[in-house]
């Protein structure tokens, strides 16, 4: 039997997937209005992984910005202008990978959380 780093059983996190909704005023700049969860299943069951946080200065104010990857079955849908929303908490995605041992069975996507916003 094929055994793998990451068990079915491990994607113990249900986390939604939203993309930006843009709209083009007369100005002919992209203006992001809001978000909103994907059309095919935005909601998924994934592995989060935290690693070591750190505190930086953003604009004159202390920002908390930590690193996480979540571990989701394959999805070839996603980009990193999208979001991942895990208890109201907001992460950008950075990146996006092939799980390399798992033969296209899962996806790895890396974010940072975005201390500043909260999704309702």
């Amino acid at each position: 039997m094929l055994q793998t780093r990451v068990r079915t059983g491990e994607l113990d996190k249900l986390i939604l997937l939203v993309r930006r909704i843009i709209i083009t005023p007369a100005t002919n700049e992209d203006e992001i209005i809001g978000w909103e969860p994907l059309i095919n299943n935005s909601t998924v069951w994934a592995r989060k992984k935290d690693y070591e946080g750190r505190e930086v200065a953003i604009a004159d104010r202390v920002t908390f910005i930590q690193k996480t990857v979540f571990t989701v079955r394959y999805r070839n849908d996603l980009d990193t202008t999208m979001r991942v929303i895990y208890r109201t908490r907001v992460y950008a995605i950075i990146s996006i990978t092939e799980n390399e041992s798992d033969r296209d069975r899962f996806t790895n996507i890396t974010c940072e959380l975005i201390d500043t916003e909260f999704y309702t």
